[in-house]
């Protein structure tokens, strides 16, 4: 008896061992054989597993951790069963043992599965910070952030902010957006009107009903009213909506939606959402604090610079060219037809119609046998021989336009011959913007006589040419017609000289140069006056305070001392970059505008030209904000600012401060008309870039402008203490105009790369600084010019004309740009009218649902020395999270500038390893006659057209 029970107890053992080491093994396979599977899926597989939209890596972990729950239960099942066994033993040593060894390994196990799912748990959270960002939270928004995101980037949003899925956004946010194209203010603001600019801003509360702002835990049935949002724009492209109150709460963040609906209209009276998508949404998520922090420069451009350079001149040199006369031009002759001459028999005949052949000679009419066919003959091959042409009523019809009738009674073998002498139009010459017709005499208007002589024709030409005060002078030598540009430099080089026919050789005017400065830098180098200006900031900014008020670019005329120069205020790279473009055109010394490699006009600051030559001095202020005003200590409410005290300047406002005798740290928000620059959080502007300790964290001091800390403007050149909030640099411009284009050296994602992270920025590093303001996501804004192929293509109602060399209507004052096709007059060639809009920076995305994109950049200080400002340029192209197993591109078209206004070539890089590296043959750069890049290669407009790169532009 004692054997068997101690072989029931070796079995009941084993089968105890038997469940531990079953849950082990399951345990050990769910830990370490899934997740390693989980990782070597990468981005292969997508959604058509029907696991949802996140990564199939999560999905399959969270998978992991579900099962581990159940064999979790499992093993509490075997420890209850233990417990049984022991409790209903009664006393029975067997049993007690049996029930001992149950809960020793069911004690195991569980070990084992909690350290197995604190594992798989661990490795969840590491695959969803690597995926989609840190600090995803359980049941949280999807990871792409938006709603109908093809309409942000590829449609009629260029910006928004805060951008899709931003995380911990302070609770004094603004929420701004930039549209493409003007949009009817009153559709978006209460009783705005109809356009808004900075003299005229469009400012009221918010229509609730057509931009919703709400929590997204309690959905749009809770979104801001229209008296809890303060709506504003300068320019009805770009609105601002000012919460009254803060967003969130001050103890957990909360997600927040923003969705702009169809009853948004452009200024045309259109929806800007038309269509089954039609609202944008976007969501991001509020934190807990308030932004405290003012707003700070980061790099600008020109860099500071102390001295100007010393210069040496050269003179200007003209170009020049020559028309050589190498035999008597043609004149216009008319087609003629003589009178039949008898050549065989007495039948008379006459002629009728118009020649309008090519032949000149004679046609010879010959009557067969039989009288009812003759044989026409013009010469050997040509078209309209006809041996056999009918007869019909004494008349047969000799081609080009001429019958031929006979008299009465005519016989086989009669005939005829006729002389005829084809058309011949006059040869032509173009000069400058003339193009001048040879005649045999009596030349009037554009019109040059042939004389006896290639000696008097090359005379009549030099003559007309200078009599009609062209942009050439001519001088006649013989048979030759020298030709010198009146004004020196190289834009004589571009002076038209052509001659139909081979009556003469042509010579191009060539060999212009401008003047050449030669610098010797004192300081930092002297820039070329089409520069930029360039403002940094290391936040976003209010777009509505970046204007010529609140920023101020002046130069030191003569006589009249610091004079502020008029430009246009251009904000980009997430409402954290302010641009001025000068409005003055730039000229040649002739007056003429002076374009860049796209044709686009360039404009210029000005100068002063003294002898002996001096670069030009510039500076250029940028104001703080006038910071909030209080009346009592009740109205600081921030226990950390609680102190209503008078500032050191002027301004008889008080302010909060940290400290009752006002020598403490001044609360940075400002006023609500700040007179000053501010960021998206209301904060003025800490020119001076000095800080303070609060609460173990530095943040930036809010002085205010003069008015209140009665201490004057920090300069870059000139560093020191003592100074306040608003900032200036100075910096000298030479009179060059710098006209070389720009070229990518180095892109990122790498073309044909794989596995490549779902949220990771497309890059592209330029070898200079960029035109922030042109890396802008797509086409479709109000920038294009209509495509023609004659003058009558063009409105010449409104002064347009065509450049063939382009192919666009251009006009010598205001160009007058178009969006979309009915906005052009139609060409024949092509079918209809066609507006050609420019191309900036795209994401090449062809899923079924597009993701949301947008462009910002990156300063990259390069050159050595470094000076902590900016070189070169990297442009980023953010965008809402990838969708997996699909194949995305970037494309940056020619509407890319740099900081001097010269367009980015396709063709021009970047230069890659596919293409030939001994020859260069193939690459992106080499040919010029191939103006496309596709993946490295040189394509013309053909093969562009037919490459996996093209877009359908």
């Amino acid at each position: 008896m004692k054997r068997v029970k101690k072989n029931l107890g070796s079995q009941l053992a084993l089968r105890d061992k038997t469940i531990t080491v079953f849950l082990a093994v399951v345990v050990l396979f769910l830990t370490l054989v899934l997740p390693a599977a989980a990782l070597e899926t990468g981005l292969e597989y997508g959604t058509i597993t029907g696991l949802g939209a996140q990564d199939i890596r999560i999905t399959i972990m969270k998978i992991v951790r579900i099962i581990l729950g159940l064999v979790g239960i499992i093993a509490i099942v075997i420890t209850i069963y233990g417990g049984y066994i022991w409790m209903t033993s009664a006393g029975n040593p067997e049993k007690i043992d049996q029930a001992k060894r149950i809960l020793r390994n069911a004690a195991i196990g569980l070990v084992i599965i909690f350290s197995a799912f604190a594992i798989v748990s661990f490795i969840i959270g590491s695959l969803e910070r690597a995926l989609y960002g840190p600090g995803i939270p359980p049941g949280g928004p999807p990871p792409q952030g938006c709603i109908n995101c093809g309409h942000l980037g590829s449609g009629i949003i260029e910006n928004v902010y805060p951008v899709p899925y931003a995380r911990d956004v302070a609770r004094n946010t603004n929420v701004m957006v930039t549209f493409k194209v003007n949009m009817d203010p009153a559709t978006i603001i209460k009783g705005a009107a109809a356009t808004c600019n900075v003299a005229s801003p469009c400012s009221g509360e918010l229509i609730a009903n057509n931009v919703l702002i709400f929590p997204n835990d309690d959905g749009e049935g809770s979104k801001l009213v229209d008296d809890e949002v303060l709506a504003s724009s300068n320019d009805g492209r770009t609105f601002v909506f000012n919460p009254v109150d803060y967003l969130g709460n001050s103890v957990s963040n909360t997600w927040y939606s923003v969705k702009l609906t169809s009853a948004i209209e452009k200024d045309n009276g259109q929806s800007a959402f038309p269509g089954a998508a039609n609202f944008f949404q976007w969501t991001f998520e509020i934190g807990t604090f308030l932004d405290l922090d003012p707003v700070e420069a980061s790099n600008v451009f020109p860099q500071p610079d102390n001295q100007g350079d010393l210069y040496s001149t050269s003179a200007p040199v003209e170009a020049q060219g020559s028309i050589l006369v190498q035999r008597l031009a043609q004149v216009a002759v008319a087609a003629s037809a003589a009178s039949p001459v008898i050549l065989a028999g007495t039948t008379g005949a006459l002629v009728s119609g118009s020649y309008n052949g090519s032949y000149t000679g004679r046609i010879t009419v010959t009557i067969n046998s039989g009288s009812n066919t003759a044989n026409v003959f013009w010469s050997a091959g040509n078209p309209n021989n006809n041996p056999s042409a009918a007869i019909t009523a004494n008349t047969v019809n000799l081609g080009g336009g001429l019958t031929l009738i006979f008299d009465s009674g005519y016989a086989a073998g009669n005939q005829w011959g006729i002389d005829v002498v084809a058309a011949k139009t006059a040869d032509t010459l173009k000069v400058d913007i003339k193009t001048y017709t040879f005649v045999g005499s009596g030349a009037i208007g554009n019109q040059i006589e042939i004389g006896d002589s290639t000696f008097a024709t090359a005379a009549n030409i030099a003559a007309k040419i200078n009599v009609d005060n062209l942009a050439v002078t001519a001088f006649q030598s013989g048979s030759a017609v020298n030709l010198t540009a009146v004004v020196a430099g190289k834009q004589g080089n571009n002076i038209p000289i052509q001659a139909s026919g081979s009556w003469a050789v042509i010579s191009p005017l060539a060999g212009g140069t401008d003047a050449v400065l030669t610098p010797t830098t004192r300081d930092a180098p002297d820039k070329a006056r089409n520069a930029i200006v360039v403002i940094d900031f290391n936040e976003a900014i209010d777009p509505a305070q970046a204007n010529e008020n609140n920023i101020a670019v002046e130069y030191d005329k003569p006589g009249a001392g610091w004079t502020q120069v008029a430009g246009s205020y251009l904000m980009s790279n997430q409402y954290k970059t302010v641009e001025i473009l000068s409005n003055e055109e730039c000229l040649d010394q002739a007056g003429q505008p002076i374009t860049n490699s796209c044709g686009d006009r360039v404009f210029c600051w000005p100068y002063n030209d003294p002898d002996p030559y001096e670069a030009t001095h510039y500076r250029v202020t940028v104001k703080a904000g006038l910071l909030k005003q209080c009346s009592g200590n009740g109205e600081c409410t921030d226990p950390n600012f609680s102190f209503c005290v008078d500032t050191a300047g002027a301004d008889p406002a008080k302010v909060c401060s940290s400290q009752s005798d006002g020598l403490g740290f001044h609360y940075p928000e400002s006023r609500p008309l700040p007179s000053g620059l501010i960021d998206a959080a209301s904060n003025s502007f800490n020119g001076n870039a000095n800080t303070y300790s609060l609460s173990g964290r530095l943040y930036g001091q809010a002085e205010g402008p003069p008015a209140q800390s009665n201490q004057p403007a920090y300069s870059l050149n000139q560093p020191s203490g003592g100074t306040g909030d608003d900032l200036v640099w100075e910096f000298y411009l030479n009179r060059n105009i710098d006209l070389s284009p720009p070229r990518i050296t180095e892109i990122g994602t790498a073309v044909g790369q794989t596995n490549v992270n779902l949220l990771n920025p497309v890059e592209a590093t330029f070898d200079e600084l960029m035109m922030s303001s042109s890396l802008k996501p797509g086409s479709n804004y109000r920038d294009g010019l209509c495509y023609c192929e004659a003058n009558t293509d063009c409105n010449q109602a409104a002064g347009q004309r065509c450049d063939t060399n382009r192919n666009k209507c251009i006009s010598d004052s205001e160009p007058t740009f178009c969006l979309e096709d009915n906005e052009c007059q139609a060409v024949a060639s092509i079918g209809g009218p066609r507006c050609v809009n420019q191309k900036y920076v795209n994401l090449v995305d062809r899923s079924v649902s597009p993701v949301g994109w947008w462009v910002a950049k990156e300063n990259l200080d390069t050159f050595l020395p470094l000076d902590s400002y900016a070189d070169q340029t990297k442009a980023l192209v953010n965008h809402t999270r990838f969708i997996e197993v699909t194949n995305y591109g970037a494309e940056i078209g020619s509407g890319v500038k740099d900081v001097y206004q010269n367009c980015f070539l396709p063709s021009q890089g970047p230069q890659v390893d596919i293409c030939d590296p001994a020859t260069g043959a193939g690459c992106c750069g080499v040919l010029a006659s191939r103006p496309y890049c596709c993946n490295g290669f040189a394509l013309d407009q053909a093969s562009w057209q037919n490459s996996e790169c093209f877009t359908g532009y």
